[in-house]
């Protein structure tokens, strides 16, 4: 497909079939849906985890290429920290943080899965970089 149409042409593709999928459930699934009746909605939350994740993210992909990058790093370790503060504290959590405390297989289990899913990527990773610099896809 990139040869044919170019690497952004995956992208298109994602989106549009997507889009499709998302039509098909909301118009085939209607009486699946379940309401959280009488349930908050953890606004500051989500609020503080999107800046953070934000910072973090900008920090980290850009921390050799710009001066400033080490500061939004540290602002966005920051703003997590407040996240999860606030995540202890609210009624209505986006992420129960309380689960991490006392349930060792919880914690084992995600760190597993986590270190599946980095080496795994990393594979990939490498598999394209050897595509494009050694096979010469180059699209």
């Amino acid at each position: 497909m990139t040869q044919i149409s170019g690497w952004k042409s995956i992208f298109y593709f994602s989106s549009l079939l997507g889009t499709l999928i998302l039509l098909l459930t909301v118009m085939k699934i209607k009486g699946e849906w379940a309401e959280a009746n009488g349930e908050g909605f953890d606004r500051y939350g989500t609020l503080l985890y999107m800046m953070g994740m934000i910072a973090f993210i900008y920090g980290l992909s850009s921390i050799t290429s710009s001066p400033w990058a080490k500061y939004s790093f540290g602002v966005g370790i920051g703003v997590l920290a407040l996240f999860i503060r606030q995540e202890l504290k609210s009624q209505q959590p986006i992420i129960n943080i309380r689960f991490f405390r006392g349930n060792p297989a919880f914690v084992f289990g995600n760190l597993a899965a986590l270190i599946y899913f980095v080496t795994t990527s990393s594979v990939a990773f490498l598999l394209s970089l050897h595509l494009q610099t050694v096979a010469g896809y180059n699209s």
